[in-house]
């Protein structure tokens, strides 16, 4: 109800492993939360303030104490998405922005380049929400059409080939959510 964002046992950004809820925010109202996590690696997790402004933490399970959150420079306000290394998110033009590891080409620009910063990807589309996953990465556009992108087989054109940038998938179904 105050906008805090709480974890719960086995979470490294909860100090405590407590196996009670945790509050790990407070002074900021938050609006939407994702974490992930590379298992015995790192964990990540992106947050939306009530002002629209994206906030994001990493941290190492080595060494959990370097986690600290931090917001990025830009505005958000419509949606976020983060998948272990790879993190979205839509800004209030309807840009998608991506980041991260981009090891496998899943970012969604068509290389495999792991950028410094946030890169815009499908430059031409307004999206309004996005969804990642392990092999796959979904967004749905301003008019609701359903775009896709990621390994074979998993991004639902129909067709075995990859596509390491955005492609539509429908023309003849409008989406909601994700």
């Amino acid at each position: 109800v105050d906008g805090n964002i709480w974890c719960m046992y086995g979470n490294l950004m909860n100090p405590s492993n407590s196996p009670e809820p945790t509050q790990i925010t407070s002074g900021k109202r938050f609006v939407q939360a994702e974490y992930s996590e590379v298992l015995g690696v790192s964990y990540q997790i992106l947050a939306i303030d009530i002002y629209g402004n994206l906030w994001f933490a990493s941290g190492s399970f080595r060494n959990p104490k370097e986690t600290s959150l931090k917001m990025m420079q830009t505005t958000v306000g419509l949606s976020i998405s983060l998948y272990e290394n790879r993190c979205y998110a839509v800004d209030e033009n309807g840009k998608l922005w991506a980041w991260g590891n981009n090891s496998q080409g899943l970012l969604g620009d068509g290389t495999k380049t792991n950028p410094k910063y946030p890169i815009n990807i499908a430059e031409s589309v307004e999206f309004i929400s996005v969804c990642a996953g392990r092999a796959w990465t979904y967004a749905i556009d301003q008019d609701g059409y359903l775009w896709s992108w990621g390994i074979a087989g998993h991004i639902g054109n129909g067709k075995r080939n990859p596509s390491f940038v955005p492609v539509q998938v429908s023309t003849d179904v409008r989406f909601v959510a994700l």
